[in-house]
């Protein structure tokens, strides 16, 4: 390789194909919170959840349903991913997104984190849309963490709805007491049960 083809990688190129193209904060625009709000004034909401919920408990059983619904368990996260399908309409994991970041709010937690994300994957774009909740933590340790870390993410691709997922991550250590479990954070989100 040519000295000067050598300078220009180093330079020029991405140290990472993967790195992100535009990382900004994530801002919900006016004309799209009037919409959410006119979406759950519809009743669409209550479908979607009623969707994601008959999703779940169909695949707790290894069955499937429309739209697929994902239930992702480990030692320290647990959550759902729900894939888009035609079930669904275009808007509908957008607004999802932001009801279950409003009710996760009334919980006794703070925003963290909002941001938005536009990479190149493969011959695809990607763009992944992200809030980020921590429980809002007062007086002495042992600390009270709720349920745990709350990461709500919607991921488009070629600018189309492909998934959205809730990820809640706890903490295992004495300075912390042991987090509500994931189900009782999913009824409240999806059953409205308080």
């Amino acid at each position: 390789m040519a000295l000067f083809d050598q300078l220009y990688e180093r330079l020029f190129k991405s140290k990472s194909p993967n790195a992100p193209v535009i990382y900004e904060p994530l801002q919900r625009s006016e004309e799209f919170l009037k919409t959410f709000i006119h979406w759950k004034n519809a009743g669409r909401l209550e479908e979607v959840r009623e969707m994601v919920t008959r999703g779940y408990e169909l695949k707790s059983k290894d069955l499937t349903s429309n739209p697929d619904v994902h239930i992702l368990k480990g030692s320290s996260a647990n959550g759902l991913a729900v894939s888009f399908d035609d079930t669904l309409n275009s808007d509908d994991l957008s607004f999802l997104m932001e009801a279950i970041k409003d009710q996760v709010l009334t919980q006794g937690y703070k925003q963290s984190n909002a941001d938005q994300m536009i990479k190149e994957k493969g011959n695809a774009e990607e763009k992944i849309c992200k809030y980020y909740l921590k429980p809002i933590i007062s007086g002495d340790a042992p600390y009270d963490q709720k349920y745990g870390n709350v990461l709500i993410e919607e991921v488009f691709i070629d600018l189309k709805p492909s998934y959205l997922k809730l990820i809640v991550s706890t903490y295992h250590d004495s300075n912390y007491k042991s987090a509500l479990p994931f189900s009782q954070l999913f009824k409240k989100l999806f059953l409205n049960e308080n």
